[in-house]
């Protein structure tokens, strides 16, 4: 994967009216995307597995 760094020359205005809320809408969305397969991962993978566990009555306790 390459990565690639954009520069643009552009009025304030253009920056603060276009750009940047579109950036922010953008950043939002992946932000949930991950977030959603994250979670799907974590339920499906850990929690699915969780009543594989062995259930104890009384943790162990230290020696000292």
């Amino acid at each position: 994967m390459h990565r690639q760094t954009v520069m643009v020359r552009a009025p304030a205005s253009i920056v603060n009216g276009t750009l940047w809320p579109e950036f922010q809408e953008l950043s939002d969305a992946l932000c949930a995307h991950l977030l959603a397969i994250t979670d799907r991962i974590i339920s499906e993978e850990v929690y699915a597995m969780a009543w594989e566990a062995e259930e104890i009555s009384e943790p162990a306790l230290l020696k000292s």
